[in-house]
């Protein structure tokens, strides 16, 4: 029986070890599981993942923010009441506000009626698209008639988030799955610090068709992202895709 001076216990890899039973006593665990997602087999996957995650953060916080901005910008500027740096909105801006934020709600139901039907890949692919469709016309029209192009654009960035959720755990093997979806989780908090320069500062300077320029930029990298995942998991048990997956990973050379 060890006395409590006579065992020293360490902490290594997130494993407590008996140092005691030798004194190079060692964990030989894998690799990181960061740098593994950037091997052979994945870094192409792995490369339109975080893309996505990224441009859809910014999508996504840009046109939440502009829901609000683009009633302090324009004609609407001069309508409303400003009191001690605060612009008091009228009835009719409230309404555009609460229209506009309604479509996260049928942003959380789209990706239900195509996600097996066209897919992971493609839906999201549609879905910059035709989010990119629905900012155009803000290029041209005048910012009191902005309210459904905002609509439209804000469901589908919201969609295109629900999509790159489900998709990335399938897209790893089964231990790389939470590391998988906490880094595209970070980089999509990162990116949306580029909203108050894309939905605040950039409309105000240079107008609402700078801003829409700048998101259907986004919407276009987004999109042709999209288009390199290596592949879809539309119709198949998340059993076999990730059977699929760590088969193709133990196969391949790192």
């Amino acid at each position: 029986m060890k006395s409590s001076s006579e065992v020293k216990i360490t902490w290594h890899a997130a494993f407590w070890v008996d140092a005691s039973r030798d004194s190079n006593c060692t964990i030989q665990g894998k690799e990181p599981q960061t740098s593994r997602m950037v091997s052979r087999p994945l870094w192409a996957t792995t490369a339109a993942v975080m893309m996505i995650w990224a441009v859809g953060g910014a999508l996504y916080f840009s046109l939440v923010l502009m829901t609000t901005e683009i009633h302090t910008v324009g004609p609407d500027e001069q309508n409303n009441v400003c009191q001690d740096g605060i612009f008091i909105f009228s009835n009719k801006d409230y309404l555009d506000v609460l229209i506009v934020s309604s479509s996260e709600l049928l942003g959380n139901f789209i990706p239900i009626f195509f996600v097996e039907w066209a897919g992971r890949k493609r839906s999201m692919l549609a879905f910059f698209c035709v989010a990119a469709a629905g900012i155009l016309p803000m290029l041209a029209l005048p910012i009191s008639r902005a309210t459904w192009p905002l609509f439209v654009a804000r469901a589908l960035a919201q969609s295109i988030l629900v999509l790159i959720i489900l998709y990335t755990p399938e897209a790893y093997p089964t231990e790389m799955r939470s590391s998988a979806t906490g880094i595209g989780n970070m980089l999509n908090s990162l990116a949306s610090l580029a909203a108050p320069a894309i939905g605040q500062e950039l409309l105000h300077r240079r107008g609402l068709p700078a801003s829409a320029g700048v998101l259907i930029a986004c919407c276009g990298v987004g999109a042709a992202a999209a288009a390199t995942l290596p592949k879809d998991t539309a119709g198949r048990a998340l059993q076999d895709v990730i059977e699929e997956v760590e088969e193709e990973f133990e196969r391949q050379p790192v």
